[in-house]
């Protein structure tokens, strides 16, 4: 008898199929059919999520349903908002068939090595780089490339500031880079918008974000010993170099070019190319040992027994999806727009309100996700009067450090088992020294960019 992960597998592994094939050809009742497969997903693996998560999914879920009364569009604002949920499902489906084979991958290990071990007054800011650029197109998995210095430090003053680094560096990549989830949800949040209008604003928001934080790191640990320091630094040749970015480069150029060819989204183009990809990439690691056949079918095993596991997103992105759809359903934008217009009639203003508004919810658990489509929703720029650009870059900026902060979601509770640390002793404690420094660059930025060219 089939057992309830191995159904668990199968069903995200449909719902992927479905979201991919309906890109390309009609499905009849397609948004009925993915958005009950992700209820049953969902229904099958609710007892695993976290008690917090089921917490704040269920009342999400129930305030929608009451808006969806209330406006009498209950059943679109359901099938809607999960059927919505499944091009996220796709981007976390493609991530998780790359993390296999960058964990195996010795130029990428090598490069891991060399970062790792530099000079210990430096390392905040190699840590805080390096995990920027694997991460930025191997998305979680080059984080969980980069935390072997973390599990290997045994002063915990000394941990918990690699911890930062990698948080940081890790949370900045949000700013701009196509492969991440908050980038994705920009982007459907706020329709129109394309990656490449505002990713080189981005990106430079990002450095500053890393460099003041290294800066600011620099000064609060000025007096500090140095523990843990290597013993020397890892001989790394250029070839090795070249590898590793060739690797990066060849995947992101082959997605891009996808996307350009077919016409699609990233998540759909880097899920088409994922796959594919990583089997290549997976046999020619096992070569010598294991058979391409026995490598691919190997790759293929691990990668869907690990679906299951995408449950917390699931519930979370689906909830908050239906939440949006529901809150649009009832409130009247023009005149709640009106209202923040009258209040606060300031752009600038407006927009460290959001910032403030994302931060403190995320502190709280509310996952960022819930916050940018509501506010989407409720304030459309073009009603509150402030750019496109500039509301994508506050959310962007804002998103990792939300997600950094809040002791709920992915990033905190990866870190959280890697350190053996509780997860609200990192979101709460460890991170709010760095990351709110990092939040008042993500403000002078952006309002900066619209006072000189916005």
């Amino acid at each position: 008898m089939i057992s309830l992960r191995t159904l668990s597998s199968l069903i995200f592994l449909l719902i992927c199929i479905l979201t991919l094939a309906e890109v390309f050809i009609f499905l009849p009742n397609s948004t009925e059919i993915t958005a009950t497969l992700i209820c049953i997903f969902v229904t099958i693996e609710f007892t695993k999520i976290p008690l917090p998560q089921q917490i704040s999914g269920l009342i999400l879920v129930l305030i929608s349903i009451i808006c969806g009364l209330v406006s009498n569009e209950w059943r679109s604002i359901i099938l809607d908002g999960l059927a919505r949920t499944s091009i996220f499902l796709v981007l976390f489906f493609a991530v998780t068939w790359l993390q296999f084979p960058v964990n195996d991958s010795p130029s990428l290990k090598a490069t891991r090595d060399h970062i790792t071990s530099r000079d210990p007054r430096k390392r905040f800011l190699y840590l805080a780089f390096g995990v920027h650029a694997l991460g930025s197109i191997l998305n979680i998995a080059g984080l969980s490339l980069l935390t072997k210095v973390v599990k290997d430090a045994k002063n915990i003053e000394v941990k918990r500031r690699l911890s930062i680094s990698l948080m940081l560096g890790f949370a900045s990549v949000s700013c701009w880079s196509p492969f991440f989830i908050g980038m994705i949800v920009v982007l459907i949040a706020l329709p129109g918008l394309k990656w490449v209008d505002f990713a080189v604003y981005g990106f430079l928001m990002s450095v500053f974000m890393i460099l003041g934080a290294s800066y600011f790191d620099r000064i609060v640990h000025a007096k500090q010993k140095v523990n843990n320091a290597p013993n020397r630094v890892t001989k790394f040749s250029t070839i090795i170099l070249i590898k590793s970015f060739s690797i990066l480069l060849l995947l992101i150029s082959i997605t891009l070019s996808v996307v350009e060819l077919f016409q699609v989204n990233i998540p759909i183009a880097l899920t088409i190319v994922a796959p594919p990809f990583s089997l290549i990439w997976f046999a020619q690691q096992k070569i010598g040992k294991l058979k391409v056949f026995s490598a691919s079918t190997k790759l293929v095993r691990m990668t869907i027994t690990d679906l299951p596991r995408l449950r917390n997103e699931a519930l979370v992105f689906g909830a908050a999806n239906m939440f949006g759809l529901g809150i649009a359903s009832v409130l009247p934008q023009e005149d709640l727009s009106q209202t923040i217009n009258t209040v606060f009639p300031w752009a600038d203003v407006k927009i460290i309100l959001i910032i403030i508004t994302m931060v403190l919810l995320s502190a709280l658990g509310l996952h960022p996700v819930i916050t940018v489509i509501s506010i989407s929703t409720i304030f459309p720029p073009h009603l509150i009067g402030i750019d496109k650009i500039i509301i994508a870059l506050t959310f962007l900026g804002c998103w990792g450090l939300s997600t950094s902060m809040s002791p709920f979601s992915g990033t905190t509770l990866f870190m959280s088992r890697v350190t053996d640390t509780p997860p609200h002793q990192i979101g709460w404690y460890w991170m709010p020294i760095l990351a709110l420094p990092s939040t008042i660059i993500v403000a002078i930025f952006v309002i900066g960019l619209r006072n000189i060219i916005f």
